[in-house]
């Protein structure tokens, strides 16, 4: 497929269309809908069913005229355009309110993503553990993780403490 320049609000989107898929896969029961239209995705999320079928339409043609779109293929696709097939390695940058928050939500292991290391530049917490974790020292030893495969950083932080800055 052709990359296009896909803009962040669609992106932005798409996940709020797959959060309410996997809701409705999980929450009916055998009986699910092989089906489902983007008027009743609409409903679900609040967004106009138009925008729903433009903002599909970037990755291609999942559904079919007066029927609607396969409920899990969809889902699945989804899954791949926001790369929640694949697994994450995650570094959390800041151990605040907010970064502790973070460690402790169960759903990232559930999505894919792996937190490998919590930095923190406040010394009262280097070397500290928060289960399964140790606070690491931003400044010394983020360069044990720059070499690995992380994908991602979470700043909860503050703007200046982040992978660029150098503290």
């Amino acid at each position: 497929m052709k990359r296009k320049n896909i803009p962040s609000v669609t992106i932005n989107r798409l996940s709020i269309y797959h959060r309410c898929l996997e809701k409705l896969i999980e929450n009916i029961n055998k009986r699910k809908p092989k089906y489902i239209s983007s008027s009743e995705i609409a409903q679900m999320t609040g967004i106009n069913s138009t925008q729903i079928r433009k903002d599909l339409a970037y990755f291609g043609e999942f559904g079919k005229r007066g029927i609607g779109y396969p409920l899990i293929d969809l889902s699945r696709e989804l899954e791949k355009i926001l790369g929640l097939d694949k697994k994450w390695s995650v570094i959390i940058a800041g151990a605040g309110n907010l970064g502790k928050a973070l460690v402790n939500y169960k759903g990232f292991q559930k999505r894919g993503f792996t937190i490998k290391g919590i930095f923190d530049n406040n010394p009262s917490k280097i070397g500290k553990k928060t289960w399964p974790y140790f606070y690491l020292r931003y400044k010394r030893d983020r360069k044990i993780y720059s070499g690995r495969k992380n994908k991602y950083w979470n700043n909860s932080g503050p703007s200046s403490f982040s992978p660029g800055s150098g503290r």
